[in-house]
């Protein structure tokens, strides 16, 4: 059961890990409601995970939507979400717990804390070398091919395969790719326009969406930039199983020397074993203990590797060690 019935009191503890280049967070809620017609005063206490920062560049919260639905909110009878209330800040704290003292929580009420742990860095967690990468047991490996076309030598074909495979032992869910590779760079005061797209496809047995020009914001060390976006997500990814997909680029280059960086964000949810400490509910002198049944909704930004390197007419493919930026 995804819930806690204690006392006609119901609790809800979720698991969230998130990250981008430079840090991975546990993002971690617990929700406790009152169905009943009485006021109830309650203590929270949120032990954390052994070994791992307390701090974060979010901590100790990161905001109201860190209460993120599931599919299992079917199974919850939440009496007036609309008079729900969030605490940011614990009361008090030490190295490995939070505590929340004297809540008090109206009938028909919801109460939800979230907060969050440094992980640690996004680099030193999942990249396992040139074109691999190892996320929450999520390896994708990543091949790179750029040559100049054969019928207009003006054209360059750029080419990338990755293969995604799951090597935990559990079935992952709502596995998900989006590889961005962009094009222009705002370089203030005006855009630098790497390269005109001649055609681009995609060969992937999945489903797929393929967008032109999609501008992604401020993020992965390039301020608003446009490009081309491959979309892909499969609903069970079984252990040990895999899917590929190929993309490929035909470009005119609007300089002689650039290089494209490109972004994978990978995500997926699964059950599993928890990561975060249980939390522990004291009602009226008794003390009781959260339930987690949906364990991990997992995010990374990997914006990792200069993908392609064109320079007085040599086409490379390196790494971010291997040549100095352009811009």
């Amino acid at each position: 059961s995804p819930t806690d019935k204690v006392d006609d009191i119901y609790v809800l503890e979720k698991d969230h890990i998130f990250g981008g280049f430079q840090d991975v967070d546990i993002y971690h809620h617990t929700m406790v409601i009152n169905p009943t017609k009485d006021t109830i005063l309650f203590n929270l206490e949120c032990p954390i995970p052994e070994g791992q920062k307390r701090e974060s560049i979010r901590s100790p919260a990161f905001g109201r939507n860190a209460f993120i639905p599931t599919e299992f909110s079917n199974y919850f009878s939440i009496p007036n979400i609309v008079n729900d209330f969030i605490i940011d800040q614990p009361d008090t704290f030490i190295n490995s717990c939070y505590f929340w003292n004297n809540q008090k929580l109206a009938q028909s009420n919801a109460f939800h804390i979230p907060y969050s742990n440094y992980f640690g860095e996004g680099a030193k967690l999942f990249n396992v070398g040139f074109g691999k990468n190892d996320f929450m047991g999520l390896n994708i490996f990543s091949e790179y091919k750029i040559d100049k076309d054969n019928v207009n030598n003006y054209y360059l074909n750029l080419e990338i395969k990755q293969t995604i495979i799951n090597k935990t032992k559990e079935k992952l869910y709502s596995v998900g790719v989006v590889l961005h590779i962009p094009r222009e760079l705002n370089t203030k005061p005006k855009n630098t326009m790497l390269y005109e797209l001649i055609s681009d496809s995609v060969f992937c047995s999945e489903e797929f969406n393929l967008d032109n020009d999609y501008g992604y914001g401020e993020g992965f060390g390039l301020y608003r930039s446009s490009g081309q976006t491959i979309t892909l997500r499969k609903d069970v990814l079984e252990s040990n199983g895999s899917f590929t997909f190929i993309f490929k680029m035909k470009i005119k280059p609007c300089y002689e020397k650039f290089e494209i960086y490109p972004m994978n964000l990978i995500y997926f949810e699964t059950k599993g074993e928890r990561i975060w400490p249980k939390s522990i509910i004291k009602i009226n002198g008794k003390k009781y203990e959260g339930n987690v049944d949906y364990l991990k909704v997992c995010g990374l930004s990997i914006p990792t590797y200069i993908l392609f390197s064109i320079n007085d007419g040599k086409l490379r493919v390196v790494s971010q060690d291997s040549i100095k930026s352009t811009f």
